[in-house]
């Protein structure tokens, strides 16, 4: 029995690496507010309530997706470096930090594991503004449905009169934070935070009209019916986008890769 066990544990080095190539996953604001605990084969996620942001995620929900992102890489890590996850979200519970337990069996590597692995270590966040080059819709369906293969529910917003509204709806989000000092000064807190977090002034692009804005602009002109009942600024690109809703227990939806 002991030395069946001594086989199919996870050497340290390959428990390290999988951590560490989680820890590249996007977060929000990259506070990453996660923290991690290995124990035998297992690697527990835990959520970081002192990384939350007060004043923009008053519920929490943006810590719990960032860390939903960081469960995806760690799981694409391991079948990567031959380890088969098996995911338990919220074992405690919502209440609990605990977001998720990772237990790792060996397995042959996938078979795409060299491309995974380069993707996960050359991960970067472009702040750059998006382009008004129109993405096409089967990519975006394609788009959808990896989302729909780690548990979420994406929804391509293809229809030119829908995007209008839900840009609309975005742009009064955006009227409603701009005049908020406390999430100014939130943001203004994580830039040039640390060296391994926190969003380098160096990265954020100056923002500035686009072609693409001016012809929404136009477009709601034409359409005064579209903007009544509050102020709105034009959005940067209005080519595409996608919702992804969650309709499931809220921490875990939002604990979904």
């Amino acid at each position: 029995m002991t030395a069946q066990l001594t086989a199919t544990a996870v050497p340290p080095k390959s428990m390290r690496d999988i951590v560490d190539l989680a820890c590249r996953a996007p977060s929000v604001h990259n506070t990453q507010p996660w923290a991690w605990r290995v124990e035998g084969n297992t690697i527990e996620l835990y959520a970081d309530p002192r990384r939350r942001l007060p004043a923009a995620d008053t519920r929490g929900r943006n810590l719990t997706i960032s860390c939903g992102g960081a469960l995806h890489h760690a799981q694409v890590a391991a079948r990567a470096l031959g380890w088969e996850p098996t995911v338990t979200r919220l074992p405690k519970g919502s209440g609990s930090t605990l977001l998720a337990l990772i237990e790792l069996t060996p397995a042959p590597p996938s078979p795409d594991a060299a491309v995974q692995l380069q993707a996960l270590r050359e991960r970067c966040t472009d702040r750059r503004q998006f382009t008004s080059w129109p993405v096409p819709g089967a990519r975006l369906w394609g788009l959808a449905a990896t989302a729909t293969k780690w548990g979420a529910h994406a929804l391509p917003v293809l229809d030119p009169a829908t995007r209008v509204r839900a840009e609309i709806l975005v742009g009064r989000a955006l009227d409603r934070q701009a005049a908020d000092p406390r999430l100014a000064e939130e943001q203004q807190r994580w830039v040039d935070h640390g060296e391994r977090d926190g969003v380098p002034a160096a990265v954020i692009p100056e923002t500035s009209p686009s072609a693409a804005t001016n012809a929404l602009a136009t477009v709601l002109a034409c359409s005064p019916s579209a903007t009544s009942g509050g102020s709105w600024t034009p959005p940067t690109d209005c080519s595409s986008c996608a919702e992804v809703p969650t309709t499931s227990t809220p921490g875990c939806a939002w604990a979904r890769a």
